[in-house]
C-alpha cells in the first residue's frame, strides 16, 4: 500500500499544477522513508521464514538486475525534492513496482506458491502449467491482447497528454 500510495501521489504531481504538490513530495519524502524500513523488515521476515528464499540471486546472478532495479527507485525518490521534472519521480516509483514484483517472482521461482506442510508439495510452474494446446491458444490471444493494448495506450497518451488542469474540455 506504502509503494502505491507513493506512486499515486506521483501520479497527482505529473498530471496536475495543484498547489498540494510540494506537500505531496514531502509526504513522498516521508513514506519512501516508511517503505525503506518496511523493505528491511520484510526482507529479515522472509529469511527469518524461508531461510533460503534469496539462493536464486546466489545461483544466478543476472536476476540481482531486479532487486538493482527496486533500489534504483527506492534511493531515487529520497531525492524527489531535488527532481526538476515530475516524470522522473514517477519513473522512479514505477521502477519501484517493476523491481518489487520482479524481485519476489525471481526469489521464488520457479514456485508459485510454497508449501506450508510436507503432505502437498509446493505449486511451481511445471505442474501448474495448462496443456501444451491451452497455452498456445493464451499466447495467440496473448499476442492480440498486447496489440490492442498498445493502441489503446497511444491513443489515450495522445488523448491525456499533458497536465490536466490545462487540457481543453471542449467547452
Amino acid at each position: 500500500m506504502v509503494t502505491l500510495a507513493i506512486h499515486g501521489a506521483n501520479w497527482i504531481i505529473l498530471k496536475t499544477n495543484s498547489s498540494i504538490n510540494g506537500n505531496l513530495k514531502n509526504v513522498i519524502f516521508k513514506l519512501n522513508i516508511a517503505l525503506a524500513a518496511l523493505t528491511l523488515f520484510s526482507l529479515a521476515v522472509w529469511k527469518t521464514v524461508s531461510p533460503n528464499s534469496l539462493d536464486n540471486f546466489a545461483h544466478k546472478p543476472y536476476l540481482l538486475i531486479f532487486p538493482i532495479i527496486y533500489l534504483t527507485g527506492l534511493v531515487g525518490l529520497f531525492f524527489i525534492k531535488k527532481l526538476k521534472k515530475d516524470i522522473h519521480s514517477f519513473v522512479l516509483s514505477s521502477l519501484l513496482i517493476l523491481g518489487g514484483i520482479t524481485s519476489s517472482l525471481a526469489s521464488l521461482f520457479p514456485v508459485i506458491l510454497p508449501s506450508v506442510n510436507s503432505i502437498n508439495g509446493p505449486l511451481t510452474i511445471y505442474n501448474t502449467a495448462s496443456s501444451e494446446y491451452g497455452l498456445s491458444v493464451a499466447l495467440n490471444w496473448g499476442i492480440i491482447g498486447f496489440i490492442l493494448l498498445f493502441v489503446y495506450m497511444i491513443i489515450q497518451k495522445r488523448l491525456m497528454d499533458g497536465k490536466v488542469d490545462k487540457m481543453d474540455y471542449g467547452h
